[in-house]
């Protein structure tokens, strides 16, 4: 098989590499064995409780949001706001190492509104934030 061939085909098993994996992992190949390697090197949300449109049936306690990696809690936050824009978490922000936990009273049935920025504890210092809602019925 000419050399140019088999390099057209690598590089298509590449694009087809990078495309197959969520944006928020790099992705390396592992050139003596052809496989991809996730690398968890970019800073960002990885989960939230509750999740982005979700319907509750009860009142949730806390919301949390795990990260990439570690957090620097000091310089993040997360604001909870009903339907009228009136803040409902207590202001106090729970830390762990890649988490950050805001509490909640018992809410009432409605739509509520999740802002969040985190700044990462690393070199770079990336700084991600966002927004979500999740309802209560």
């Amino acid at each position: 098989m000419p050399i140019l061939k088999i390099l057209n085909i690598a590089a298509l098993a590449v694009t087809a590499i990078l495309f197959s994996v969520p944006a928020a992992h790099a992705v390396t190949l592992n050139i003596i064995n052809n496989t991809p390697a996730v690398n968890n090197a970019i800073f960002g949300l990885v989960s939230s409780t509750p999740y982005k449109n979700q319907t509750l049936n009860a009142s949730p306690t806390t919301i949390t949001l795990t990260f990439s990696q570690p957090v620097l809690a000091e310089k993040s936050y997360i604001r909870v706001t009903d339907s009228y824009g009136t803040r409902v978490d207590d202001g106090e922000l729970g830390a762990g190492d890649m988490t950050l936990t805001a509490h909640l009273p018992e809410l009432t049935p409605g739509k509520y509104v999740v802002k969040w920025q985190a700044h990462c504890r690393c070199e770079s210092g990336d700084v991600v934030g966002d927004s979500f809602r999740f309802v209560v019925k």
